[in-house]
């Protein structure tokens, strides 16, 4: 057999890859600016707030399958024309991938203290400064999922494009200022992680407008080539 370069499928993988490779980039380009922040605080911030991200890893290591997830059935179903099916993917994985991040979001609110005193024993300033991490960024665990969703949908109709273009202004274009200009009015962990949640929630609102309108296209019909 001969090996070679197909250039029709390099240019789907190309069109498909880079745009989520920056998307990826935008999330560590940001946290950055976060980490610059946490190591002025001292030993006791680094602490708290590596152990907090143990605990935010389980968290989103459980959210993060959910976009792999809506991808992949998506993808198959629309891949062969099974239109009726998406909608009915798109429902259950809501529902039951919300469940799964509230139970998620209760666990590390009530038990994120806990927690991080197993990890980090007897560091009480540390288990104090991590727990602002944990409630900040764990407690929106139910927001994290349903954009991780939406992102799930996107991918599988082949706009990766539009998901690069949501992180770099809703993710490097809202965290960056705020370390840069709002941050420094009130220097605390608050302010500081509070970032997480609200870039959350500015993404999800509006990968939801994108999602929404794939829906519509799909329901009058239109096809979706990747």
């Amino acid at each position: 057999f001969k090996l070679g370069i197909d250039p029709e499928l390099l240019g789907k993988i190309v069109k498909l890859g880079v745009p989520a490779a920056i998307s990826a980039l935008c999330y560590n380009a940001a946290n950055i600016f976060v980490q610059m922040e946490i190591n002025s605080f001292g030993d006791v911030a680094i602490s708290g707030n590596t152990a907090a991200t143990t605990v935010e890893g389980l968290v989103f290591s459980v959210t993060g399958a959910a976009m792999g997830t809506v991808a992949g059935f998506i993808g198959q179903n629309l891949g062969v024309g099974n239109r009726e099916r998406i909608f009915e993917i798109m429902k259950k994985c809501y529902l039951f991938w919300s469940g799964v991040a509230l139970a998620m979001l209760v666990v590390c609110v009530v038990l994120g203290k806990s927690i991080l005193g197993i990890i980090i024993p007897g560091e009480y300033e540390a288990i104090n400064f991590g727990v602002v991490r944990v409630y900040m960024i764990c407690g929106s665990a139910v927001i994290h999922v349903l954009y991780n969703i939406n992102n799930g949908v996107m991918n599988a109709f082949g706009y990766t494009f539009y998901q690069m273009v949501i992180n770099v202004l809703f993710v490097c274009g809202f965290r960056i200022p705020w370390m840069a200009w709002v941050y420094p009015l009130n220097p605390s962990p608050e302010m500081m992680y509070v970032i997480y949640p609200i870039s959350f929630l500015l993404v999800l609102i509006v990968n939801s407008v994108c999602v929404a309108r794939f829906m519509h296209r799909l329901k009058k019909g239109e096809t979706f080539a990747i």
